[in-house]
């Protein structure tokens, strides 16, 4: 495998684990249940790992298209 499929691999991986906790994050956020104080922390915290995942995800296909698309 090159090194740009490998790359590409990868992207799709996180692309879909990201969708992953963004389908959670709909549905948890347009459910009926109310979420404890703890619970409430949790989902705050894991809502900004999401994010730092969405920002990493973006510069990977930064790099991707700058180093393995050819112009």
């Amino acid at each position: 495998m090159s090194d740009a499929q490998s790359k590409l691999t990868e992207l799709i991986d996180d692309v879909e684990n990201f969708g992953h906790k963004f389908t959670f994050f709909v549905h948890a956020v347009s459910g009926d249940s109310q979420l404890s104080g703890r619970a409430l922390t949790g989902f705050l915290e894991c809502g900004l790992e999401s994010l730092e995942q969405f920002n990493a995800i973006e510069e990977k296909l930064k790099s991707y298209r700058e180093n393995c698309i050819p112009n």
